[in-house]
């Protein structure tokens, strides 16, 4: 304590910057690696538009298939719009706000993601298995593999790196 009362800088023996910056000593900011993983969420909406355009064909003859056939690609589109429209611009709004929230959310979303297309990769085997065997498809086209490896590697790098990276940690704290 000084002459003057408690010093204002000094929080449970702490000082204010370790407060808001858990290594006072890192990067801050929106650099580094970090760049990385915002770009992929600026693209990520953008290549939603063109991947959910080719859904419009597909929606429109809904009416020859079964109820359950017509839920399940329901279910498909709109957990798309989520996993590559809402959830990425929600990010980029944690992000710039440089929200706390932001480390949580985007692990959830990177493991949601590579989740939603394992789980749309099984339903597709349980529901058009038949049609895919009948029609001699692969149930891994080229498409579906490109994006099961983008999402694996995707998880696989970003994941760890924004739970354990310096600078994130000091960047997303408000």
């Amino acid at each position: 304590m000084s002459q003057d009362g408690p010093n204002p800088n000094l929080i449970v023996g702490t000082s204010r910057a370790d407060v808001n910056h858990p290594f006072p000593d890192g990067p801050v900011g929106l650099g580094g690696w970090l760049i990385l993983p915002i770009i992929g969420l600026v693209v990520t909406p953008l290549r939603a538009v063109f991947h959910l355009a080719g859904y419009g064909e597909l929606l429109a003859s809904m009416q020859h298939l079964t109820g359950g056939l017509s839920a399940f690609l329901v279910l498909e589109f709109v957990g798309n719009i989520i996993v590559l429209l809402v959830l990425p611009i929600i990010l980029l709004v944690l992000l710039f706000r440089r929200s706390a929230s932001f480390q949580r959310l985007f692990v959830i979303w990177a493991a949601g993601g590579l989740a939603f297309i394992v789980l749309d990769l099984i339903a597709t085997q349980v529901f058009f298995g038949d049609v895919l065997v009948a029609t001699n498809q692969p149930l891994l086209d080229a498409q579906t593999t490109t994006e099961l490896l983008r999402s694996v590697v995707f998880s696989v790098i970003w994941i760890p790196y924004i739970r354990l990276s310096r600078r994130v940690a000091n960047t997303f704290t408000n």
